[in-house]
Order: C-alpha cells, then structure tokens, then sequence
C-alpha cells in the first residue's frame, strides 16, 4: 500500500497533522457503527441468504443468482463469511475496510487536486458525510462502490501528472479491472478515465501513449465482458429495479416542463442525499465556482472527475440508472472536491472572502459533524428482528400458525438459522395497504404462495386477482394459535391487520423492539379467522 507508506514516510506539512487526525476520527466513527453489529435489515438479509444458499463456485460463475449486486462483491463476501463464519460482522466486513481505506486514498486524491489550504476542509465534509459513515456498516457494496471509484480516480490522476512507468500503468490497468469485477458503478469513472486519455493523447499527437493505452483499456473490456456474461446478462429483476426506482428516471421527454423540474429537483436532492448537505443551493453554487475554477487550473482533472456524474444522468434518460440516492454515492467524492475548491476560490478574494468561505464552510460542515457526533452514542439502527425471533423460537410450538409480512421474509429465514421456530408459516401480507372504490385493503398470499387474497378492513374477504383462474380461502388462514411477526411494513399494516384479527380472535401477546412487532392470537378451534 504505497499511499499509505507516503503519508508516514513524509515529513509533517503545515496541515499534515491535522488531516491525519480528521481521518482517526473517521475511522473512529465507521469502526463504532460497525462495532455496534446492528441486526441485518431485510436487503442485508437478501443478499445474506443469496451467499449462504450458493456454493463458492457457483457464486463465481454467476449460477443462481438471485440478488442483483456485483460478481466480485458476491464472491469477496463469500470468501469473508468462509473465513469469519456466518454472523452480521462478517457479512459488514467488506464495507468497513471499503470506508477505512477510502479515507486514505481520498486524502491522496485531494492533495494532488486541490491546494494545500483547501484538502482539510474536503477531509472534513468526507469524514464527517452520513452516507460514508453508514454504508461502511452496512452489508452492501455502496462502501466499495466509493473505494474503486476513488482507487481509480487517484491512479489516473497519478499519471495526468506525469508519473507513467511500468510499474504504474501496470497497476492502473489491474486496478481498473478490479474495480470492473467488484463495482459497477465504477464502469462509469472507467469511462471518464478512458476519454480523459485518449482525448489527451490525441491533442499531444502521442501514438506510443495511445498504444499503451490500448493494452490497458483491452484488459478492462475482458472483464467487462466476464463480468457481462457471468452476472449482468442473468438478471431477471430489471423490470423490477426500474418500477422500484421510477421516481429516479426522467419522467417524460427530455426538454419538457416536468423533465426539467425533475433535472432541476434531482441535481439539488444529490446535495442532501448522498452528498450530506443541508444547504443544497449553497452546495450546488460552490460546486459550480468550483468546477469553473478547477477547469481552468487544471481542466484534465475537472473533466474526470465531473464525467462520472453526467454518465448516469444519461443512463436514466434511458432508464437504465437510477440518477438517485444510494445509487450515486460513487460520484460524491468529486462532487467534494469541487464544493471546497470553490470555497477555496471565495477564500482567495480577501478579507471579505475568506470570511465568507468560512462562514459558508462552518455552515455546510455543521450538520454533518451533528448528525455523526448524535450517532456516535445511539448507532443507527433500521430493523432489528433478534429479540423477537429469539423469544418467537422460545415460545412457538409445532402445532402454531405463523403469518409475516412480506418484508419479514428474508429476515426471518436468516435468522430462523440462529432462532428456529417451531411454528409453520400460513401466509405472507403485503407491506402497504392498497385501496379500492374508497375501501383500503390488505393482500395476504397464502402458503404456499399459488393464490392470494384480499382482506378489507370491515372483515370481509375477497380473491387477490379478480379473473376465474385465481383462487382464495373462505377463511383467513390461521391456527388456534397463530403468531403474527411485522418488520419492514408501512405503519398502517400494524394497525390496519390487528384490527382485523381482533374482531375474530384473542390477542394474548404483543411485543415490540422498534418497528418489528410480534402478536400472539387465540382463535376459535372450529373457525379460521374472518368468514367471507
């Protein structure tokens, strides 16, 4: 790790010090979230049931995959359950070094960016930035999506400015292809990279370069394709995805009147979330000085480091990237780098400047560092199902009925390996209440899931899908005793399904840990529930 033997080797500059600590107390916050092992919510659980259920082998060639996440991501995980055994720290362990080592490598990245007085402030709003924090926690491949972002974006800017030896176009090209096999978003900086370059040794008339530059982009296509063929290609959830991130995608012809409002509502959302921002016009008024500025000190660096972002705005115009969220946390490195370059340029023009840019800074940083200092005692903390489960495989018998709701599903599978429960599941529910002709309605898919139902809040039940081939019970499907487990519903599930149960049976039990809730019900021996 060559970066990191630099910053020990080299003598302390005159914000040396301070930078080094920013970054300790960065790894200190992602270590306490880490450390706090939070239960697996239901996507962690998802994706931790896709590596349990599937062999090692199976993983690397892309057989049975379920879960839409990266190959190299997959396998990596796989590889770190193997050794660490399957517990929430292992499955996080991937994520936590992701977000240690991106402290490290940006740090990097901003020296050679940005001048000296302007890196502690990019150190800081990275440290301090919620989303950073919390996906280093989280077992999913936001945190990695950020690491070979920012792996390869150091690189490349290692050899914009003249350091182009074997060794280093050697590695450039194997980390380019690393972060192909572990990160997709990472496809888009590749992109960047490769136009920067090219269109760069195309002005200087540099044809050597350009061979070399050959070798190196052959590599990454090889693994694109690998990656293409073994995972991409077999996808079968796209629809899904799209209709799941809808609100994400331009909603109408590009220059019409709600396209340009989602454009003008999506650029300054990217603000507040992933970027970390309360403030977004300020956020996106300094992003745009200092995309200005940079692009005249050093316009190389400002088209590589800005292309990532347009990339995926140009995907969701297709509807193929959600521009979004999560989704683009890859880009809010660079998209840091500008913010403080153009406080920077503020900085520069003065007195009145450097006031400004201080206050402006002192603003933007407030919330973050509040929002990581509130975290630091109380750990976030989304679904946590364990005590339920744990008192549920204590008190369930085999002749008890279990229903879940839909969220719960893989939550209780993962889980159920650590709690068994000795109760047999009757049914799912969905997670929202839908509603027809004015009357809300719940569906419920009865197991094993072949036909569906609807129950509506005065009792009454009706087929899921009004059409003669679908099916449904006369009765609602429970036991004499029937347990009733919620996590990951929309609150009016709780209320909206107790009601109904209640009209026809006991409640004998009921226990709550955040927004899980866990019934127990007594129902009639020689009825099942509420009759049609």
């Amino acid at each position: 790790m060559t970066f990191l033997k630099k910053i020990f080797r080299e003598p302390p500059g005159r914000y040396e010090c301070f930078n080094l600590g920013l970054i300790g107390i960065g790894i200190v916050l992602r270590l306490n979230h880490y450390l706090s092992n939070r239960a697996l919510w239901m996507d962690e659980c998802w994706r931790a049931m896709d590596i349990l259920q599937r062999s090692f082998s199976e993983i690397v060639l892309g057989q049975k995959l379920t879960v839409p996440s990266p190959l190299g991501f997959s396998v990596l995980s796989k590889i770190s359950v193997m050794l660490l055994g399957n517990h929430e720290y292992s499955f996080r362990f991937l994520s936590i070094s992701a977000g240690i080592l991106s402290l490290f490598i940006f740090y990097q990245l901003a020296k050679k960016i940005l001048v000296a007085r302007a890196v502690p402030l990019a150190l800081g709003l990275f440290v301090f930035c919620d989303s950073f924090i919390y996906f280093s926690g989280e077992a999913k491949q936001y945190s990695t999506d950020v690491l070979m972002s920012l792996s390869v974006l150091f690189l490349a800017v290692r050899l914009l400015s003249g350091i182009k030896t074997s060794r280093d176009i050697f590695l450039f090209a194997a980390v380019g292809m690393l972060a192909a096999w572990v990160s997709y978003p990472a496809l888009f900086v590749l992109l960047s990279t490769a136009c920067v370059f090219i269109y760069s040794a195309l002005v200087r008339r540099d044809f050597a370069d350009l061979r070399r530059q050959a070798a190196v982009y052959t590599g990454w296509a090889c693994m694109v394709l690998v990656v293409y063929v073994l995972a991409i290609s077999k996808r079968g959830d796209i629809k899904g995805l799209a209709s799941m991130w809808s609100s994400s995608f331009l909603p109408g012809p590009i220059f019409s009147k709600a396209s340009l409002c989602w454009l003008g509502d999506r650029l300054l959302s990217v603000f507040e979330n992933p970027v970390g921002l309360r403030f977004p016009l300020v956020g996106l008024g300094l992003f745009s000085l200092g995309l200005v500025h940079l692009s005249k000190r050093k316009p190389r660096e400002a088209f590589l480091l800005v292309m990532p972002l347009f990339i995926p705005l140009i995907l969701s115009v297709l509807r193929l990237y959600p521009f979004s969220g999560r989704a683009l946390i890859f880009i809010c490195p660079g998209m840091i780098l500008f913010i403080c370059e153009g406080v920077s340029f503020l900085m520069q023009r003065g007195r009145t400047g450097m006031a400004l840019g201080i206050v402006i800074y002192g603003l933007m940083l407030v919330y973050p560092v509040k929002n990581a200092v509130g975290h630091f005692p109380d750990p976030y903390v989304k679904e946590d199902i364990r005590p339920l489960m744990k008192y549920l495989a204590e008190h369930s018998q085999a002749d008890d009925g279990l229903i879940l709701s839909g969220g719960t599903l893989y939550a209780f599978q993962y889980y159920q390996l650590r709690f068994p429960v000795a109760a047999k599941v009757m049914a799912m529910t969905s997670d929202h209440l839908r509603e027809e002709n004015g009357r809300p309605f719940l569906f419920v898919y009865h197991s094993p899931c072949q036909f569906d139902s609807r129950i509506y809040a005065d009792g009454t039940l009706a087929p899921g899908n009004i059409t003669p081939e679908k099916h449904h019970l006369e009765t609602f499907p429970v036991l004499p005793r029937t347990w009733i487990l919620l996590s990951h519903y929309h609150p009016p599930v709780n209320e909206f399904l107790a009601s109904y149960l209640d009209k026809t049976g006991e409640r004998l039990f009921q226990l709550k840990h955040g927004e899980p809730v866990l019934f127990l019900y007594a129902f009639p021996s020689s009825g099942k529930g509420a009759s049609q």
